[in-house]
């Protein structure tokens, strides 16, 4: 055999693996089918294609999992492997024994979890991705960790008293998380920066969100504008836009800015709910420890408040 069939094979082969470590993961899982929450060789549909092909697969393909339950907590990661079982959820194993990437596909919980946590198991290439919802309580992330959450979250993201090890500009990481449903940053260190208004302002027909949630230390009238005018310009205003302050900003007044928010709206065709925002179906749970002005909305009607109140 010449040189370069020789070549055109190992490059062939070479392909066909990094193809395998690739392996498509827009799959369905039924875990009553299955028996279990793993995607492997076995399960995939390029198994049938030759055995050449299955031993690649055995050998490089990475194990996909989509457990009942995925938990970070402090510093490890913690599974519940099947719907039926009623046991505890288990520390997942790290590293994995067979040597192969683990892909998990489900929404992410972190509870207390510290800094690295997250970045550790990447390196071990552990990977968490298309999770509907993230939801992080109490926990604190690396600006990386941040924005790998960011890329990896498909509807929901929700940072309540979490910490930032660094400063990270809300307009880098606002490009990444536009297009979600459900938006909660209650997080230290977000800095709302110089580039926030132009961040926001552009291309805001991406914007997808029904509830958005920020805490800040910043109260300057023309950037909580620049975010109405960001929802005004969107598909949909969302039915939640609540801005909150930190506990140490008590004495923030939000009347005027209050009121400034009801003149615009108003003067893009919206409607003041006669009944106080009485029949307004977007939850407000009142557990602020600052102030916070929110706005709701449903369809053309809005309504305005602020706690403590007007």
């Amino acid at each position: 055999m010449s040189s370069q069939n020789l070549a055109v094979k190992r490059f062939t082969h070479d392909w066909l693996i990094r193809f395998v470590e690739l392996h498509p993961i827009e799959t369905y899982f039924d875990n009553y089918l299955l028996g279990s929450a793993r995607y492997g060789p076995e399960q995939s549909p390029f198994d049938k294609i030759s055995p050449y092909f299955s031993n690649l697969l055995q050998r490089y393909m990475p194990d996909i999992i989509n457990p009942c339950n995925v938990q970070f907590k402090e510093n490890d990661l913690f599974l519940k492997p099947n719907i039926e079982d009623d046991d505890e959820a288990e520390q997942f194993p790290f590293p994995p024994g067979n040597g192969k990437a683990v892909v998990i596909m489900k929404a992410m919980l972190f509870e207390d979890t510290n800094a690295g946590t997250l970045t550790k198991y990447i390196e071990r290439r552990v990977f968490c991705i298309d999770s509907d919802n993230t939801a992080c309580y109490n926990s604190s992330f690396t600006p990386g960790e941040l924005v790998y959450l960011t890329k990896h979250t498909k509807n929901g993201l929700s940072l309540y008293k979490c910490t930032l090890t660094e400063p990270v500009s809300f307009s880098a990481i606002w490009p990444l998380i536009k297009g979600l449903d459900s938006i909660e940053l209650i997080v230290k260190n977000l800095d709302i920066d110089e580039g926030t208004k132009q961040a926001l302002l552009y291309m805001p027909c991406e914007v997808r969100a029904s509830s958005f949630t920020i805490y800040s230390s910043s109260v300057k009238e023309d950037v909580i504008m620049a975010f109405v005018e960001c929802f005004l310009n969107s598909p949909k205003f969302p039915q939640l836009f609540e801005w909150g302050m930190h506990p140490e900003l008590r004495d923030i007044d939000f009347q005027p800015i209050g009121q400034e928010i009801k003149r615009r709206m108003k003067a893009s065709g919206y409607v003041w709910d006669k009944h106080d925002g009485e029949n307004m179906n977007a939850y407000i749970s009142g557990d602020y420890g600052g102030n916070a002005l929110i706005v709701r909305s449903a369809d053309k009607v809005f309504h305005v408040l602020s706690f403590p109140r007007f």
